[in-house]
């Protein structure tokens, strides 16, 4: 598999040289998975929803981000529609975890159950992966969900 890494791109400039340069690049090196690097896309602080949408229409398969990623407070919920980015690259499923921390509970230990971050359900997700993969007994599994008082049919936490 070849993986084009792009790195900071940075406001409009970094934009337009992904615009005129990205699928050329993409083609000449018969590129497989093209993975994008945008904190800074929105003029060097953060990338909003827009501007995300436009990288992944020039060819991002993935949009990496860092700090600069939270300056833009409208992102937030669009990457709740865009978690599982690497799951089509991946031979096995992708297990994601993830919390936004914005007015979910009155406290972390309540906000990390919510979004089934917490160590119970770290453990219920590994041991779920691990049954489905034939590695762990199905049975097991289940008995050990209730041990740890994991509700296995609770809707999805970024639903609720």
């Amino acid at each position: 598999m070849k993986i084009l890494f792009v790195g900071d791109v940075f406001g409009s400039a970094g934009r337009r040289i992904v615009r005129e340069h990205l699928g050329h690049v993409r083609e000449s090196h018969e590129v497989d998975l093209t993975v994008i690097n945008g904190e800074n896309a929105a003029g060097g602080f953060g990338i909003t929803p827009n501007l995300a949408e436009e990288l992944f229409n020039l060819g991002a398969d993935v949009i990496t981000t860092g700090n600069h990623v939270w300056d833009k407070r409208e992102l937030i919920d669009y990457m709740k529609s865009v978690p599982d980015q690497l799951s089509p690259w991946l031979t096995n499923r992708l297990v994601t975890l993830g919390t936004d921390g914005f007015g979910r509970s009155d406290n972390r230990e309540h906000l990390r159950a919510h979004f089934e971050v917490n160590a119970e359900s770290i453990v219920a997700a590994t041991l779920s992966r691990l049954a489905r993969d034939g590695k762990f007994d199905a049975k097991k599994a289940q008995a050990a969900f209730k041990e740890l008082g994991v509700d296995t049919e609770k809707v999805d936490a970024a639903k609720a």
